[in-house]
């Protein structure tokens, strides 16, 4: 998996190298940071200082954005 400052996360096969899955977000500025979860759950950390939760089958943002940060986000872990 890959964040971009493009303002994509890309899902990629590990194997083939082909991407599964690519989709944009309304970050203003691009992604620091993203993890995956076992649960098919992305959280991705941007540099206009929020959070946000997203489904990684369908790219479709579940979560967020999650404010509090005055700075930018550098990063995300699942517990």
């Amino acid at each position: 998996m890959s964040a971009s400052s493009d303002l994509t996360i890309r899902i990629w096969n590990s194997e083939t190298g082909d991407m599964v899955l690519g989709f944009e977000w309304s970050y203003k500025l691009g992604a620091e940071r993203c993890v995956l979860s076992r649960r098919k759950r992305i959280v991705s950390a941007s540099h206009d200082a929020t959070i946000r939760i997203w489904n990684s089958e369908t790219g479709e943002m579940m979560l967020g954005p999650l404010k509090g940060h005055t700075d930018f986000v550098l990063s995300t872990f699942f517990s």
